[in-house]
């Protein structure tokens, strides 16, 4: 959540609403900033307790709604013929979210792994 700015994701809950899958999207998406911030903050707390390490964490809530909610970031962009953005990247798998994430985030194996689990539901 760290590069999507809340108004885009303001926009795309009010345009794109049905199309966002997971429960925490569709509590998060319109939101102000900082109380989207203030979500963030709580599921980083709930899975450090979870002793995962923390390049997870950040990697995950990073691209956890860009995988998650793809259909629907797509559509807005699509809608507001926006085209290709490297904010909103184009994420169909949970392997190319690893890889998304491990470009800005090095990650070693073991961390790929986590991450990898974590990413096949969707965020609560």
């Amino acid at each position: 959540m760290y590069s999507i700015p809340a108004t885009y994701l303001n926009a795309i809950y009010k345009n794109q609403k049905k199309r966002l899958v997971s429960p925490w999207a569709k509590r998060v998406f319109g939101l102000s900033m900082e109380a989207i911030d203030e979500q963030v903050g709580l599921k980083e707390k709930e899975l450090a307790a979870q002793g995962i390490p923390n390049v997870v964490i950040v990697t995950y809530v990073t691209v956890m709604p860009l995988l998650w909610e793809n259909r629907a970031i797509q559509a807005w962009l699509r809608e507001n013929e926006l085209g290709a953005s490297p904010v909103l990247p184009d994420i169909n798998t949970v392997e190319e979210a690893v890889y998304i994430g491990n470009l800005d985030w090095p990650m070693n194996e073991q961390e790929q792994d986590k991450l990898r689990v974590l990413l096949r539901s969707p965020p609560t």
